[in-house]
Order: structure tokens, then C-alpha cells, then sequence
């Protein structure tokens, strides 16, 4: 037996990989092959050919394609920098992150781009800047990120990603967290304080100007994650509200402004809200007892799932644009890396 990633044919036979042989069972039972270490999410194709003892080869018999999967679970960063804020690439095989400084506390944060299954990284932005919370926008292009480059101003800088121009985007009031794309480009949201209306979220175009504010409180406080629903109605956030215990929790607002609902509120805090691609569910961080997990939530109610359950610190989750996975940073190697989770809404087991 022999596989390849090119359907198999008398010409290329000698070509594939070769499956250990072995003297096969009698004819018309079932025999059982298993494959260790074959290359994830890849098409493979697989034949046959038997022999007699002379050996006389037979022709090659049928050709089965399969395709493998990818690992529930795996590693994309292996830096010991701790590595944070994970964004996706609008075609999937990309994941845009922040590095910070070395164990030694050498070095700045800086922006760094790697295949989403990992692999070799490309670096953006950085020395002698602290650059941060990457959002990767909607055409691919551009990544927009917090820094205080600009004449020491924290703002929301943008780098393209091909040729690693730089640029601003200069808002009122200044953002003063990750801001989120709308979904065809033209729109950014972030939290943010206007000293004389106080903070909330806020609406801007793309190319900057005066923000309008969406939230009704201004004296609340909002998260530094953001999330534009993929229909661009709705933005997720996290807040305290008015709750006396001043637990944050994960709420939905109208893009164009109007009442808050809210979607997570559990003991302890809920943050980091990231949309699933079909617009049904949020996943985000739960703060429980100094422990930090992702979950997710029904956008419409019902139970939270849990998706992570490791003792480490899993935070800043971060949906891929085909569904498949959940790109988040974890400490549960040592260091802080960039992780990616298979995830289905079916299934409620936890990792």
C-alpha cells in the first residue's frame, strides 16, 4: 500500500510513501490498517498492489482519497516571549499576534504574522515602539493596531501587511482599545473617553473623524475587545453594567446605537467576546476563581459551553472566518502562545 498527495497512477506508483509491508489475511476478511504522524489537514490519496510469492505484481487496484484532519488542539507560536491578541486572516491561514518582551524583560511588544496550523513567523511592527491588540481588516490588506508612535500618542495605527507601510487613524476621542472592523471595511468601533461625554463605544469610519458614541451610559466602563457581528447590526463588549458586584459581563448593542442586551452573566467575569462567522454564538474569557477559560454562549440564550479546562490561563479567544476554530493565547506551555482550537457547537466536551 502507497499514498501521496497526488492521485496515484502506474506512472507515479513508485513515487508515493510506502506503507510497511506485511503478509495480508486471508481472503474475504476485514483488515484494519492504522496510520500514525500522516500530514494534517491534507488530501491524501491511497492504492493497493499484490503479489504471489514469485512475486507477480498485480495492476493497481482503486484509488481512495481521504483528508485528514487537523489536531483538536494545536501550538502555533512556541516563542518564549509571551505572545497574545490573536487575529485571523479573512482567507484563514493567517494569524496576526502580539509578542512581548523576553523572559529577561528585554525587548518591546511587537506585531508578528504566522501560518494559522504555524510555521515560520513574519514581523511587522515593533522596536523601539510598544505596538499591541492587532485587528486584522475585512479586505486582508491592513492590520490596525494600538501604539503610541505618533508623537507618543496611544492610538490606533495601521501596517499593511505586504508591504509594512505604516499609517494612523486618527479618531475623536482617541480609541483606547482594539478596535473591531465592520464587516465590509468601511466602519471601526472602540471603547474610549471623551472628557466631555464620557466613555462608551463609539462608531467612526474607517479613515477616522468624529466618533459617535452607541452606548447610553457614560459612566460605565468598557472592555479593551470588541466584535462586530458578521451582518454588521450588533457590537459585543464587556461591561459591568449596573451590577453591584462589579462582575463584567459580556452584552450585544446595536451597531447604529441604541438598548444593550445582555448575553453572559455568570459569577465572576466575562470578557474578550469574539463572534462565530454565522453570527449564532460569542465565544469569550471566564475569570472564575483565577482561573481563565474560553467558552461560548448562544447568541439567542441558553447555556454557556465550556471549551477549555486546563489549570493555565486561556484568554483572548478568536473565531477563524471558515468556523472551524478558535485561535486563543495560553500559558499552559510555560510562556504565553498562541493556540487554536477545533471547535463545534454540537459538541460540549472540554479540553
Amino acid at each position: 500500500m502507497r499514498y501521496s498527495t497526488s492521485p496515484l497512477t502506474e506512472e507515479i506508483w513508485s513515487d508515493g510513501a510506502q506503507v510497511v509491508d506485511r503478509k495480508p489475511k486471508e481472503g474475504g476478511s476485514l483488515e484494519i490498517e492504522v496510520l500514525y504522524r500522516l500530514p494534517a489537514d491534507t488530501t491524501l490519496f491511497f492504492a493497493l498492489k499484490t503479489s504471489d510469492e514469485v512475486p507477480n505484481w498485480s495492476g493497481i487496484s482503486n484509488v481512495v482519497e481521504i483528508r485528514t484532519r487537523l489536531p483538536r488542539l494545536i501550538r502555533v507560536t512556541t516563542s518564549d516571549r509571551d505572545d497574545g491578541s490573536p487575529t485571523w486572516s479573512p482567507d484563514n491561514t493567517r494569524i496576526a499576534y502580539a509578542r512581548g518582551s523576553t523572559p529577561e524583560g528585554f525587548g518591546r511588544l511587537n506585531i508578528f504574522v504566522v501560518p494559522s496550523g504555524g510555521g515560520d513567523e513574519t514581523w511587522l511592527t515593533g522596536e523601539p515602539w510598544d505596538d499591541s491588540m492587532p485587528s486584522w481588516s475585512p479586505t486582508g490588506e491592513r492590520i490596525a493596531f494600538y501604539s503610541g508612535r505618533v508623537s507618543g500618542y496611544n492610538g490606533t495605527n495601521i501596517v499593511n501587511v505586504e508591504t509594512r507601510e505604516l499609517g494612523h487613524i486618527t479618531t475623536d476621542p482617541p480609541a483606547d482599545s482594539r478596535i473591531a472592523w465592520s464587516p465590509d471595511g468601511t466602519k471601526i468601533a472602540y471603547s474610549g473617553r471623551d472628557p466631555g461625554n464620557g466613555s462608551g463605544i463609539w462608531v467612526v469610519s474607517a479613515e477616522g473623524g468624529r466618533a459617535t458614541r452607541i452606548t447610553p451610559d457614560p459612566s460605565n466602563t468598557y472592555g479593551f475587545v470588541l466584535a462586530w457581528s458578521p451582518d454588521g447590526e450588533m457590537i459585543a463588549y464587556s461591561s459591568p453594567g449596573d451590577e453591584e458586584d462589579g462582575d463584567r459581563d459580556i452584552w450585544v448593542i446595536p451597531a447604529a446605537g441604541g438598548q444593550p442586551r445582555r448575553i453572559a452573566y455568570y459569577v465572576g467575569d466575562e470578557v474578550q467576546p469574539t463572534w462565530s462567522p454565522d453570527g449564532k454564538w460569542i465565544a469569550y474569557t471566564r475569570v472564575l476563581g483565577g482561573n481563565y477559560d474560553i467558552w461560548m454562549i448562544a447568541v439567542d440564550g441558553g447555556q454557556a459551553v465550556r471549551l477549555t479546562t486546563d489549570p493555565a490561563q486561556d484568554v483572548q479567544p478568536a473565531w477563524s472566518p471558515d468556523g472551524s476554530r478558535i485561535a486563543f493565547s495560553s500559558n499552559r506551555s510555560g510562556n504565553s502562545n498562541i493556540w487554536t482550537l477545533q471547535v463545534d457547537p454540537l459538541r460540549t466536551d472540554e479540553r
